[in-house]
């Protein structure tokens, strides 16, 4: 897989301005993203990395998440343009983290249809301030050199998105 394209802005002096990702994590996202898409009710992909601690707190990132995309069941239209994590599985999914002295890392989804920025309703939604948000774009007109997915990181911190550059490393080197 190549590296992640969009390598950009720099945040804030307190947030890290480059977090790492697996290439097993990048491949987990986009199957994950893909799968949704091709469901036969579409919807955006969600889920979490786990990580050592948060990707603010400059932690690894160790494993990719699947959760269910809670609109999918109450609005299966609106699931196409919308995600969110049902708070149960959460908090489930953050308790199983803490017990092992892991954190959420980051918040993923996906976008069918536009690009992998946030949208007003993603940056208002964001609740996870130490995490970064990962956002893939399925959109075709989006696509990298090869027609792979765009995957894109941001800080969604008091209401303005803050682009992260992503890098990739081989799963053998980033785990040690």
């Amino acid at each position: 897989m190549r590296r992640l394209r969009r390598v950009s802005s720099a945040g804030p002096a307190h947030l890290p301005s480059v977090v790492t990702l697996s290439a097993e994590i990048v491949a987990a996202i986009v199957r994950h993203a893909a799968c949704e898409r091709d469901a036969p009710v579409a919807a955006e992909s969600c889920g979490l990395v786990i990580g050592t601690a948060s990707a603010r707190d400059r932690g690894d990132a160790l494993r990719y998440v699947e959760t269910a995309n809670a609109i999918r069941q109450r609005d299966s239209a609106a699931a196409a343009t919308r995600f969110e994590i049902e708070p149960v599985e959460l908090l489930r999914i953050s308790a199983t983290a803490d017990q092992h002295g892991e954190a959420i890392w980051g918040i993923v989804h996906s976008h069918l249809t536009s690009t992998a920025a946030p949208s007003p309703l993603d940056t208002a939604g964001a609740h996870h301030p130490d995490a970064v948000h990962l956002i893939v774009s399925l959109d075709p007109a989006c696509a990298g050199v090869g027609g792979e997915p765009e995957l894109r990181g941001w800080w969604l911190r008091g209401g303005t998105p803050t682009e992260v550059r992503l890098a990739q490393v081989a799963y053998a080197a980033h785990r040690g």
